[in-house]
């Protein structure tokens, strides 16, 4: 059978027509030649010009081995394409080496070690403290740097006494101010004096701020409003605070705060110590707080030969250094040892020791605390009464106990009280 009009054979014809239709898109040129030379339109062409039977098989072998190799290649590029994108991206450790387990990896929680090395710490504690600011000069800095200020009416006395209250709790919860309290109470005290003994506000704990406050303050004491007004919050005022119209002309200012407020720290230092010891001596000797500081003279290279001679000590670091043999160079150069003379002359009465020191042993600076130059000759006296061991030249206080912790802390306050401007 022929195909009309045609002198091309049926078969030829067919595969001819199936590969223009079906093959076209992939591969055109091909299927081009192959209609053009299997398919003739002119009526008159010769049979001698269409292909032998045994050349289109070639052809068809051809094009069988051409359609084999693309669907090789249509196949390797689907198993690529098969991957996923983020399969072919560089994967993180935590994917590929994964922690056994389920549980989740958590911080450490503190040991009691831990706790310890904070809590036997006193400079970490000062620094924890919660900020505060000084109502004078707006500084803000830790609680234990500040020092509590608040009003207080003594009795048969109708002024309002602005009094450093932080250094006043042993007298103000005494029993005779306690029995005051209870007959105020009983014979009707108003709210508003309930609500001044809980007013307090802060200030920094400095001499020469006191000295700058008191000249003014204590000139100015009479008037339609006193100058102390000023040191009074907003929030205390009449009308919005708890302090009346007449109350507020009541304030009182001391004309001896700087001398008043160092011999109360004085005594607050004092007693520290002595709580300090009284610990001391119930305490193993290994295990207490107090060191001896072997010494030749008062000189700053014996001090610090005697601590090279000083045995390591758990906490060192946190500890401080206490010179107390140098009563008797001021006796002989007339140095002042009343509360009065050395407010007034603390510049000059100045210890040839350093603020710090490094110890040799770890390497770390701990404060020097000159009691020659913080204390009294009176007071001095006193702390040697505590005990023998308070008659060395030299001790090395380590915080071993909450007792030590607050003694170097009460320390380091009186000497930041004492530090010139």
């Amino acid at each position: 059978m022929e195909c009309f009009r045609q002198r091309a054979s049926y078969a030829s014809w067919r595969v001819a027509t199936f590969r223009h239709h079906f093959l076209s898109s992939s591969n055109p040129a091909s299927s081009n030649r192959i209609f053009r030379h299997g398919i003739s339109s002119s009526i008159g062409q010769d049979e001698s010009r269409i292909p032998p039977r045994e050349s289109q098989n070639e052809a068809d072998a051809q094009e069988l081995d051409r359609d084999n190799a693309r669907k090789n290649g249509e196949a390797s590029s689907r198993t690529t394409q098969s991957a996923r994108p983020s399969q072919l991206l560089p994967q993180s450790p935590l994917l590929t080496k994964a922690l056994p387990g389920v549980d989740k990896k958590r911080k450490k929680r503190p040991t009691q070690s831990d706790a310890d090395r904070l809590r036997l710490n006193p400079w970490a504690l000062a620094l924890a403290s919660p900020l505060r600011m000084c109502t004078i000069t707006g500084t803000r800095l830790p609680r234990e740097f500040l020092t509590d200020w608040g009003l207080v009416q003594r009795p048969n006395d109708e002024g309002l006494w602005l009094m450093p209250v932080g250094l006043l709790r042993d007298e103000l919860s005494s029993s005779k101010v306690a029995q005051a309290n209870r007959d105020d109470q009983i014979e009707g005290s108003t709210p508003e004096k309930k609500s001044l003994r809980s007013l307090t506000l802060r200030i920094i704990d400095r001499l020469p701020l006191l000295k700058d406050l008191t000249i003014p303050l204590a000139r100015n004491k009479s008037g339609r409003r006193p100058l102390i007004t000023k040191l009074v919050p907003f929030r205390w005022k009449h009308p919005l605070g708890p302090l009346t119209s007449r109350e507020e002309k009541r304030l009182i200012w001391r004309e001896d705060m700087p001398e008043f407020v160092l011999e109360r720290m004085r005594k607050h230092v004092l007693k520290q110590l002595k709580d300090m010891y009284g610990v001391q001596k119930r305490s193993k000797p290994r295990l207490g707080s107090l060191r001896i500081i072997k010494t030749k003279d008062n000189s700053y290279d014996a001090l610090l030969e005697g601590l090279r001679c000083l045995e390591e000590i758990e906490r060192m670091e946190c500890g401080g250094v206490l010179v107390m043999d140098r009563q008797l160079e001021q006796r002989e150069n007339g140095d002042s040892s009343t509360a009065q003379e050395q407010v007034h002359d603390n510049e000059s009465a100045k210890s040839p020791y350093p603020e710090c020191v490094t110890l040799p042993q770890v390497q770390s600076r701990v404060p020097v605390f000159d009691l020659t130059e913080l204390f009294s000759q009176s007071d001095l006296a006193e702390i040697r009464g505590y005990g023998p061991l308070f008659e060395n030249a030299a001790l090395f206080l380590s915080p071993d106990d909450p007792t030590a912790v607050q003694a170097l802390l009460a320390l380091w306050k009186l000497k930041a009280f004492l530090r010139p401007q």
